[in-house]
């Protein structure tokens, strides 16, 4: 059952673009009796599996208009970096 929540859970929270940590602690605490730390460390590892699966979609997507990617590269040469910075900071 527990399965089945987290599964649904997942694919809403993918779809609305929130990517689901905040559903994913408590549910992994409530359901499955994971200590904080370990649904904490869980979550990450999900956000990463849901992430990756939507770089990999994305990159074989094309923006709407014209025959550019829809990923905007430049913009990830700028912000990637900064980002980088910021979480070591």
């Amino acid at each position: 059952a527990a399965a089945i929540v987290f599964f649904l859970i997942s694919g809403l929270a993918l779809s609305a673009g929130i990517g689901g940590g905040g559903l994913y602690v408590p549910l992994l605490m409530v359901m499955l009796g994971f200590p904080v730390h370990e649904a904490t460390a869980v979550s990450q590892a999900c956000l990463a599996g849901g992430a990756s699966s939507a770089l990999i979609y994305n990159l074989r997507q094309r923006h709407p208009q014209g025959h550019k990617p829809m990923i905007d590269y430049d913009l990830v040469l700028i912000m990637g970096p900064n980002l980088l910075l910021g979480a070591m900071a």
